[in-house]
């Protein structure tokens, strides 16, 4: 594999076990079937991390539009004037 590193890793016995018997499967070396499987987790890894970074980047955008609004009235969890305000939205009252 061009560019690659040798690496040593500590396996528990029967994960190194199952790995054997995949490759045996595969007809492929339990190194070989490995290295695939490590790859593959530290894309997902790379993946995972950047979606996260996106999601906590959009968040943070958003909550700094938090509050810099007026609406000239205070607003709160005053659930009878929500209902009122959504009702008036609703019906196409302008």
């Amino acid at each position: 594999m061009p560019g690659s590193i040798a690496v040593s890793i500590p396996l528990p016995l029967e994960d190194y076990q199952a790995l054997q018997v995949e490759a045996d499967c595969e007809h492929r070396s339990i190194e070989e079937l490995g290295a695939e499987l490590l790859s593959v987790g530290i894309s997902g890894l790379k993946i995972a991390r950047s979606q996260n970074g996106a999601h906590r980047g959009g968040l943070a955008d958003l909550m700094r539009h938090a509050g810099a609004i007026s609406l000239g009235k205070p607003t709160g969890l005053d659930n009878a004037q929500i209902d009122t305000d959504l009702a008036y939205e609703y019906s196409g009252k302008e």
